[in-house]
């Protein structure tokens, strides 16, 4: 096996692990809450809502990005076909934007418990976090287009 499909078998292992971690612990059920569902919890109970969202999910979330990226990072230094670079720059660019976007939720979410304190009866901070994360999961299906690109080189889809 050549150094190249080795490296390249670390991204599908990396990818596949925040697919899961995806899919298994967020779940479309665990998209950011709504302002309907948020003004029907307390405010003890929203305030710890938010924290193992940020903590646990959003934590994770950006774990399992940057190892994609540290991944598609050490297959780019290997990579001596000049066609496939683009491809693996384009995955390492929606790794960046991805983690970007993360960043921004974690914010949206710390002004929403900021404003529990503050007892403020506005919900922007819920929905900007639910518009993010939104983008976030769009952001995701792209990959789909970047192994797509990649298999028509000889390197195999993760399954």
């Amino acid at each position: 096996m050549s150094v190249t499909m080795e490296l390249w078998g670390f991204v599908v292992k990396a990818f596949l692990e925040w697919r899961r971690y995806e899919v298994e612990e967020l779940g479309p059920q665990t998209v950011f809450l709504s302002p309907s569902e948020a003004q029907k919890m307390s405010t003890t109970e929203f305030r710890w809502w938010c924290e193992k969202y940020r903590v646990k999910f959003l934590a994770e979330r950006m774990k399992k990005c940057d190892k994609l990226s540290m991944a598609l990072e050490d297959l780019k230094g290997a990579i001596r076909q000049e066609e496939i670079m683009p491809i693996v720059e384009g995955m390492i660019r929606l790794c960046d934007e991805i983690k970007r976007r993360i960043g921004e939720e974690i914010d949206a979410v710390s002004d929403c418990i900021m404003e529990i304190g503050d007892h403020v009866e506005s919900f922007d901070s819920i929905r900007k976090a639910g518009e993010v994360e939104e983008e976030i999961r769009k952001l995701l299906a792209n990959f789909k287009i970047g192994f797509n690109h990649m298999e028509e080189f000889g390197f195999p889809l993760p399954e």
